[in-house]
């Protein structure tokens, strides 16, 4: 699969003309010198921050697979990422080596409800986004025995709506000022298209049935994977600013992080309880159970027989469907928070701030 990600070479070759030529200068911090703003860091609160996130990777990415539950390792690393947790909340509240103005973390920011809300919602839309990016190109390399190249061509329809969605989201919010609908609109089509590909993610579904079901979700994830961004900084005051975007990206990298780990584990779970099922009596170990899960490229998976294959496949596109139960979630998660939001407009007279 790692050959699919070479796409991002041709994209990256027709984009970096505009980043190099077009992106215009800009200096968000004037007035303070390149050593002050170094100084302004908050590096102890940075190293927690990294340290209980590659924590959590580790422990739970690991966890079930490469180490077992009961594992001392595993033990060991959700214990230090419990504690980072922990040492971390405390040193962001009490502002410990740091200051209330240049800690890592916005605390202050978690008393607004808008603040709170669009966070969530990016985090949920980003959810909804990246799970469908990681389980479509393995659905198609199992059922049509693509390679990784092409199975990560298949994905474009739902990416490249995704973007065009996500590019029309800011001219919409700019005309309908309104950003509660957006999100609730969002939210049901997330969950429209989320349940859609629960329910027919399977070896016997055509594959333009599958591209049409992605680019409906592909739809609704576009309208609020960005606009958390506008609206977020738009309800606080100047000095708020920079601090609300550092609130967006960590709910947003937080969030993707969080629920692919889970999707992840859940597949893993699922594909091999059931693959186990099918090759029981066979003589397969729990580690050749684990390599034929890991793609339909690999020497085991080969050198099954085509009945057993198939077998194989439904057992696995099986469980590939229980991710996307994070996706309605995702979805129900927009429309519930959408529902808790202020129906007031933006870039008008009514704009409230610090809401």
């Amino acid at each position: 699969m790692a050959l699919g990600f070479y796409i991002n070479l041709v994209i990256g070759a027709a984009t970096a003309p505009i980043y190099i030529f077009n992106l215009p200068n800009v200096h968000p911090v004037r007035g303070i010198s390149l050593r002050d703003r170094i100084k302004s860091i908050d590096y102890f609160g940075s190293v927690l921050s990294s340290g209980l996130w590659v924590t959590f990777s580790l422990a739970f990415v690991f966890a079930g697979g490469a180490w077992k539950w009961q594992d001392g390792r595993t033990i060991a690393t959700i214990i230090v990422f419990g504690l980072l947790v922990i040492l971390y909340m405390v040193q962001q509240y009490y502002c410990i080596f740091t200051t209330p103005e240049t800690r890592s973390f916005p605390v202050h920011l978690l008393r607004s409800r808008s603040q709170i809300l669009t966070a969530v919602c990016s985090a949920a839309s980003y959810s909804a986004l990246y799970i469908p990016t990681y389980f479509i190109p393995i659905y198609f390399q199992f059922v049509q025995n693509d390679t990784a190249l092409k199975a990560a061509v298949r994905l474009l329809p739902f990416l490249l709506v995704a973007v065009a969605f996500n590019l029309a989201s800011g001219y919409l919010l700019a005309k309908l000022k309104y950003y509660m609908p957006m999100y609730l609109v969002s939210g049901i089509i997330i969950t429209v298209g989320g349940s859609l590909l629960y329910v027919y993610l399977k070896p016997e579904t055509p594959t333009a049935s599958i591209y049409g079901i992605s680019v409906v979700l592909a739809v609704g994830t576009g309208l609020t994977m960005q606009i958390g961004y506008a609206v977020a900084t738009l309800k606080v005051t100047p000095e708020d600013v920079a601090k609300s975007l550092s609130m967006q990206n960590v709910s947003q990298m937080g969030g993707t992080t969080i629920a692919l780990i889970i999707a992840v584990l859940v597949f893993e779970s699922a594909a091999v309880r059931n693959v186990s099922g099918v090759l029981e009596g066979q003589g397969f170990s729990d580690g050749q159970i684990r390599a034929i899960i890991a793609g339909a490229q690999s020497t085991l998976f080969e050198d099954l027989s085509d009945d057993m294959k198939m077998n194989v496949i439904l057992a696995i596109t099986k469980a590939m469907q229980t991710p996307f139960i994070l996706v309605i979630v995702s979805g129900a998660v927009d429309v519930i928070s959408s529902f808790a939001m202020k129906r007031e407009k933006l870039f008008g007279e009514i704009v409230a701030v610090g809401g």
